[in-house]
């Protein structure tokens, strides 16, 4: 952590450090791709209540990343994953392409 001064010492510049400190942080695996792959994305997806019940989370992921962040429309994002790959091991469904295809998304924001 640092510019900490007397002037900024708060709660909510902490808290919006921490979350600019996240976007960051994530945004330097998605910078670590191949540039052509990169180049293809048009949204991006989250998932979990840190991003479908925080809007100050999300504003700088959108900011860090320059896209929509779109999360899942189901909630329990976790055992939903769980079943595709199960689906997908069991053959019942033809990959994880295929598998992430049956992913639907709420509405996009504002």
């Amino acid at each position: 952590i640092t510019g900490i001064s007397m002037d900024n010492f708060t709660p909510a510049h902490l808290v919006c450090g921490f979350l600019e400190g996240m976007a960051a942080e994530l945004h330097g695996y998605y910078a670590a791709m191949p540039a052509a792959l990169r180049g293809r994305m048009k949204t991006l997806a989250g998932s979990g209540n840190g991003v479908r019940l925080n809007p100050l989370l999300v504003e700088p992921l959108e900011g860090r990343f320059a896209l929509k962040l779109r999360v899942p429309a189901h909630r329990e994002e976790a055992a939903v994953g769980a079943a595709l790959t199960a689906a997908v091991g069991d053959g019942a469904v033809r990959g994880f392409g295929m598998a992430g295809k049956l992913l639907h998304y709420e509405a996009p924001r504002g």
